[in-house]
């Protein structure tokens, strides 16, 4: 083989779709050295290939199960296994940008980002509107006012809001304070990701809003996967974040074990937003059913919209504007039962 020839190998499990991908990759100059036809085979040419790229279709085997730095996720045309790829290329010039975005972002993983002993908690979430940045800054806070500095990050790159929120500007070239304790940073592309890991260790804790985080894998290059590596490294938490229907508990439950079977020692809180009020009773039974059926703590939040207001309002936190609701109360607690354990 020659030293810059461009090789790629194809698991798609739809023929159709498979001969299209091969044969556009063919006019583009690429050789195609394997066309998979079953995920045991594949295992053994990718070995055997380490240096291309493979082309791998949603359908045809869980993302999980193949740990190949070259890996193009495409969304194939049966989804038996999930529905974990974005892009489906329709033609040559769609194909060409996704090998070329592909080759950018792989010269981007090769950076090295260093972990960090600071304690990492992760805000995340299966959906948009379930409260994961309320929750995520006004526990920053709660941490912040016991004496622990903590760097509050947002890392929701989709809809960033913190910055907004406390009307602090330029808070992606530098940390800013917000009170002596609490400071905040934003975050959407490596160079800052890799300013974060170069400035963590001064402080406590590092509280992250990832906002909506599906697919994480740690295996991509995207930067929500980046930043997701880098939690997994400095042995961070995750707190996912949903509502009290059945179907976005469920949604939840998945998430966890996705999120298990990527990292089995990660711990991970389940932390459910209250449409409605509800009942101490009632509540004891949704913590307790959701937190055996997924083996995970889970914590009820009441949903204070006169509250949550006026925080927002006044670009500050409950705390400091609505110390005596019961969604401040709540998430003091939360925070002081060691659900965030140094």
């Amino acid at each position: 083989m020659a030293k810059d020839e461009l090789l790629a190998i194809t698991a798609i499990k739809d023929m159709e779709q498979e001969g299209a991908i091969a044969a556009s990759l063919i006019r583009s100059g690429w050789k195609v050295v394997y066309r998979a036809t079953s995920p045991d085979l594949l295992a053994e040419n990718l070995e055997r290939f380490n240096g291309a790229v493979l082309l791998l279709s949603d359908d045809f085997v869980s993302v999980e199960k193949v740990n190949f730095e070259g890996t193009i996720l495409l969304r194939g045309r049966t989804h038996p296994l999930g529905k974990e790829g974005v892009t489906a290329p329709q033609s040559d010039f769609e194909l060409g940008e996704l090998l070329r975005n592909h080759s950018r972002e792989a010269s981007s993983a090769k950076i090295l980002i260093p972990a960090t002993q600071s304690k990492v908690i992760a805000f995340a979430s299966t959906q948009g509107g379930v409260g994961t940045t309320t929750l995520a800054l006004n526990a920053a806070d709660q941490i912040s006012i016991v004496g622990k500095k903590v760097l509050l990050v947002d890392a929701n790159v989709i809809s960033p809001a913190i910055a907004e929120h406390f009307e602090i500007h330029d808070i992606r070239s530098q940390a800013r304070e917000f009170t002596p304790n609490l400071s905040l940073l934003e975050i959407s592309e490596v160079t800052q990701l890799l300013h974060l890991a170069a400035i963590a260790e001064k402080f406590d804790f590092i509280v992250i809003d990832l906002g909506p985080s599906n697919n994480l894998t740690m295996m991509g290059a995207r930067i929500g996967d980046r930043i997701f590596q880098w939690i997994l490294h400095s042995q961070g938490q995750i707190v996912l974040t949903t509502r009290n229907f059945q179907r976005s508990i469920e949604r939840a439950g998945r998430a966890v074990t996705s999120l298990r079977d990527i990292a089995s020692a990660l711990k991970i809180d389940i932390a459910i937003t209250l449409d409605l009020a509800m009942s101490r009773r009632d509540r004891i039974e949704l913590e307790t059913n959701t937190s055996e059926t997924f083996s995970t703590n889970v914590v009820t939040i009441s949903h204070d919209h006169k509250a949550a207001r006026a925080a927002l309002e006044r670009g500050s936190t409950l705390q400091r504007c609505a110390p005596r609701s019961a969604i401040n109360r709540e998430i003091t607690q939360f925070v002081k039962e060691g659900h965030f354990q140094e």
